[in-house]
């Protein structure tokens, strides 16, 4: 046992000198670090070793190499937390986990870990972790791009942080709330709020007192320095984006360092300095590729510069890549949440045909087979719906055209296990859109014909991400995103096929989709009126849709608005059932309690719970 500890001990130290003074490859060394880990049992020291499974899994996290290599770590450090009944270190667990699962673009179950130290906090009265886990709620949501969502969070996490008596962590803290608040503001452009946010962090920071705050400090400046710029307020920027450089190479953080040159080249092309500018831009750029956010804040600026130099080309380009950078991003996410869940379940990562061959000769497996399916339908699903948050406050969209789908299914005659089949593939008929950029996804303007043809991708990429998933609907899934924009005269895309080529299922959706789309608003145009939208569906028969189909989805339509008082509600009821909604009713229920030592301010808190809007104001 001695020895063993010893091991131990040796292993703590070495984890310390490699993480306060990097290796080259500090994943590589993580790895082999934990490898020899494995090898002490786990009844040596477990609160010990509980802590250093939780700081290897924050390393992994940190430097942003090999994240997906973190979520076993800390699984198993909080599993040992719990059996020891260790509730603080059960919280830094949850709320470290809630953040690698973010990183791995697993929202649902990093909300839940969330909410689980929200919880834990709140018992053991701990204001500094509470105000800490609500930052983290924020910045999930920031990373899923719902910024309404994530900006209520960190005014809560400012208001928690506010009532912390310690006067550095609650700057601290507060720091982070203010910036995360001003970064929504930044991407909702709304540009005077940011500005607030970031003047009442700054006030917090007018003397950093180290190297964390100075990197925070720096953040905030170039964030400030943003929205300056597209107040057109170009001589205030230009005095924050030197103070952002100065602070940036003070703290000696690369994060801070590639945000601080980026917005001074933004500046300068502000300033007209075109070619100074850009090329300070894609130095940068080329520097930032192993920070994931960093590269695409990198990306993103360039979009801006070059659509300010009136290089709209170059602009287009740019949001070509960040695409790429996000596609990638996400179709490795899908492959290593399926195979980590696989291997959880004691699994094969073998194709779904090969273990089906055999699952009627195994009832456990076929089980689990189910469990795994379920599993991975509820990640895409929820990959699904922030693509519909981003274009709805509601981000029913999906749902309402899969029971659409679902309805015309049977009335063509369907049998009815099919017509679910077709519900479920549907609520995933535009996931491709979630590589779609927001300064084209949310533009409230005409789209350019390269803007729309950024917009036309989406049908392929769902449909690569889907014919890599493991549900029993894959294949049905990826056929009705790749074909839902195909149009009955052949003058659809992504292929241009035309009439019964096109898949019935695509075919069925495609007429859903675009009825509900008309009937709703949409940041470019307000909805149609009922009889208008059937209007057009009945001048498009023959053209874009399936005469047949229109045929009998008129009088679907005329029958359900006839019978239900809030057709909406009605189409949309599974939506409130997923994970993410789920979620998201805890939050406005957390939202109606004071934030601990806050007094008043119920107006606030009515008008935060209003806009973490859920189905039927729930």
């Amino acid at each position: 046992m001695e020895d063993y500890e010893a091991q131990l001990e040796a292993l703590e130290q070495e984890l310390r000198r490699n993480t306060a003074t990097p290796p080259a490859d500090l994943s590589a060394f993580l790895d082999d670090w934990l490898k020899r880990l494995r090898a002490i049992p786990f009844s040596v020291a477990p609160k010990k070793r509980a802590g250093l499974l939780v700081e290897a899994a924050v390393q992994y996290y940190l430097h942003g190499q090999q994240v997906f290599n973190a979520v076993e770590p800390i699984a198993l450090g909080i599993m040992l937390a719990e059996q020891i009944g260790d509730q603080q270190q059960l919280r830094r667990g949850l709320s470290v986990q809630g953040l690698i699962l973010t990183a791995t673009r697993n929202t649902p179950d990093a909300l839940r870990s969330l909410l689980r130290a929200l919880d834990l906090a709140e018992a053991l009265e701990d204001r500094t972790g509470i105000a800490s886990v609500w930052v983290n709620i924020a910045a999930t949501f920031l990373d899923a791009t719902l910024y309404v969502d994530a900006r209520v969070c960190f005014e809560r996490a400012n208001a928690a942080a506010a009532s912390i008596e310690e006067l550095a962590p609650s700057a601290t803290l507060r720091c982070r709330a203010l910036h995360g608040a001003s970064m929504c503001a930044l991407y909702l452009h709304e540009y005077l709020q940011g500005v607030d946010a970031c003047e009442e962090a700054l006030a917090l920071l007018r003397e950093p007192k180290d190297r964390e705050q100075e990197q925070a400090r720096a953040l905030v400046e170039s964030t400030y320095v943003q929205l300056l710029l597209a107040l057109n307020r170009v001589e205030e920027a230009s005095q924050h984006a030197v103070v952002a450089r100065e602070m940036a190479a003070r703290s000696g953080a690369a994060r801070a360092k590639i945000s601080a040159a980026t917005v001074s080249g933004l500046v300068d092309v502000y300033k007209g300095n075109t070619d100074v500018g850009i090329s300070r831009i894609v130095a940068v750029r080329d520097q930032s590729k192993i920070l994931v956010s960093s590269y695409q804040d990198a990306l993103r600026a360039s979009v801006n510069a070059y659509e300010k130099a009136g290089q709209p080309d170059r602009a287009l380009s740019m949001n070509r890549e960040l695409m790429m950078n996000v596609r990638n991003i996400h179709r490795e996410a899908i492959m290593q949440q399926q195979q980590q869940h696989l291997h959880r379940l004691g699994l094969p990562d073998t194709d779904t045909a090969s273990l089906r061959a055999i699952e009627d000769k195994d009832e456990a497996l076929k089980q689990k087979l189910e469990d795994a399916a379920a599993k991975q339908g509820e990640f895409l699903e929820h990959m699904a719906l922030t693509v519909e948050l981003r274009e709805e406050d509601s981000g029913e969209h999906a749902f309402r055209v899969a029971m659409w789908a679902h309805l015309l299914a049977l009335e063509h005659g369907l049998d009815p296990s099919e017509a679910e089949r077709i519900e479920l593939a549907a609520r995933l008929h535009d996931i491709g859109k979630v590589v779609i950029p927001d300064s084209v996804i949310r533009k409230r303007t005409a789209l350019s014909q390269g803007e729309r043809q950024l917009i036309e991708t989406h049908a392929a990429t769902g449909a690569d991400f889907l014919i890599r998933a493991k549900v029993p609907y894959a294949h049905l899934a990826e056929e009705i995103a790749r074909y839902h924009h195909e149009a009955w005269s052949g003058e659809g895309y992504p292929d241009g096929i035309s009439g019964d080529a096109i898949p019935l299922p695509a075919r069925i959706v495609g007429l859903c989709d675009a009825f509900d789309s008309l009937v709703h608003n949409r940041p470019w145009r307000p909805g149609w009126r009922i009889e208008e939208a059937l209007g057009h569906l009945v001048r498009e028969s023959g053209r874009q849709f399936d005469p047949k189909l229109v045929e009998q989805f008129i009088p679907i339509v005329r029958r359900t608005y006839a019978k239900h008082a809030d057709v909406d509600a009605y189409l949309a009821r599974s939506a409130q059932q997923t994970p993410l909604w789920t979620m998201r009713r805890s939050l406005v229920e957390r939202l109606s309690r004071p934030a601990p030592g806050e007094q008043g301010n119920e107006q606030l808190r009515q008008m935060q719970r209003a806009r973490l809007k859920t189905p039927n104001g729930s």
